[in-house]
């Protein structure tokens, strides 16, 4: 499995459960999912990102209960061992829904919120 946990695997599902399953694991998982990360240096958020789907709809759903229930303050801030962006990984894998989201996603608002 090239050191993926069940979390990292999750997050690169193509079955309309993946988004309930990824929000389990976050709660009741026990791992920090914040934290870890793949062989490549990617965090789970990241390797959500960069996930070629089969539907597009589904893949942002899961980045974004990935950002919600981590409480990810900045999304596209988050960078892989080769310093690579959840908005580049999105944009090199086609996500349109993903990069648009990224850019206008109501994360920031929510960002705003806790700051203040």
């Amino acid at each position: 499995n090239q050191g993926n946990t069940a979390l990292l695997l999750a997050a690169q599902s193509d079955k309309w459960s993946g988004r309930e399953v990824v929000e389990f694991l976050i709660v009741h998982g026990g791992s920090n999912a914040k934290t870890e990360r793949d062989s490549n240096g990617r965090t789970v958020l990241l390797v959500a990102a960069a996930h070629q789907a089969m539907c597009p709809w589904h893949q942002k759903r899961i980045v974004q209960v990935l950002v919600e229930k981590l409480k990810v303050s900045d999304p596209k801030e988050e960078r892989d061992h080769q310093g690579r962006t959840a908005l580049l990984l999105a944009a090199q894998a086609g996500n349109l829904d993903v990069v648009q989201w990224l850019i206008h996603g109501k994360w920031s608002s929510a960002k705003n919120e806790r700051d203040h």
